[in-house]
């Protein structure tokens, strides 16, 4: 799989540009279009143990270079992880 935004790093402990997560993001991806430009690629995460549970969907970010969209889920199933409930597609 080739990935539309190359991973420069993974950050544990909040994110890579000093700030906070909020209690209810265990980790987040920083994609292309992200600002602060240059911590584009890098995955940020409370602690080892979400860094475990978010990787592969923070990973689908990267590989789509988008939020949680059609191109994301289809990048999860690439990646060998199934989508969670609060992030399937919802009909119309």
């Amino acid at each position: 799989m080739r990935f539309k935004t190359p991973v420069r790093g993974i950050h544990i402990g909040g994110c890579v540009d000093g700030s906070t997560l909020p209690d209810t993001v265990g980790a987040h991806a920083h994609i292309t279009g992200s600002k602060p430009a240059r911590y584009v690629g890098y995955i940020c995460a409370q602690s080892k143990r979400e860094l475990a549970e978010f990787l592969l969907h923070e990973l689908a970010h990267l590989a789509a270079n988008t939020g949680h969209d059609d191109d994301w889920r289809r990048s999860v199933h690439r990646l060998g992880g199934r989508v969670p409930a609060a992030y399937k597609k919802r009909p119309r």
